[in-house]
């Protein structure tokens, strides 16, 4: 599979605003979690990610479309995934997939990675565990109809 990751700036908040939207608004309507969902976050939120030092947004592109997008808490040698989103149209080709190896491999430097997800969501749990990714047996409890399992893969 050929995409590339490339990295997003402050210019770019609204169109990251808009995919956030599109990819994630059938989980906040799934599971109205008006707290942590990317469908719910306020544009102020997103340019002031793109504008920390150790938040870094990633665009997944295939030839000329941007298909998505990858976030990262980073960290000197933990890593974060702090959100991945596919566009609805592309979803089930392997992109997420692809796009988690490349962002590890433009961190060679990590020795852990992180992330949590929702534990009711089956594909999302299994996308990470064929990845790699071990559950740390952690389950936050986010509201009566949803939880986030966390997730951690050694290098």
């Amino acid at each position: 599979m050929d995409i590339t990751l490339c990295r997003a700036n402050a210019g770019d908040a609204e169109d990251i605003l808009a995919m956030q939207k599109i990819a994630f608004a059938p989980l906040l309507e799934k599971y109205k979690d008006y707290e942590t969902n990317p469908a719910a976050e306020s544009l102020d939120k997103v340019k002031a990610r793109l504008q920390s030092k150790n938040i870094h947004t990633y665009f997944i592109e295939s030839g000329d479309n941007r298909v998505g997008l990858i976030r990262l808490a980073v960290d000197t040698d933990v890593i974060n995934l702090k959100q991945i989103l596919i566009l609805p149209c592309f979803q089930k080709k392997g992109y997420a997939r692809e796009a988690l190896l490349q962002a590890e491999r433009l961190y060679p430097e990590a020795r852990r990675w992180q992330l949590d997800t929702i534990l009711q969501e089956e594909r999302l749990c299994r996308l990470y565990s064929n990845a790699g990714y071990v559950p740390t047996g952690k389950i936050e409890k986010i509201n009566e109809n949803m939880s986030l399992i966390y997730f951690s893969k050694q290098l």
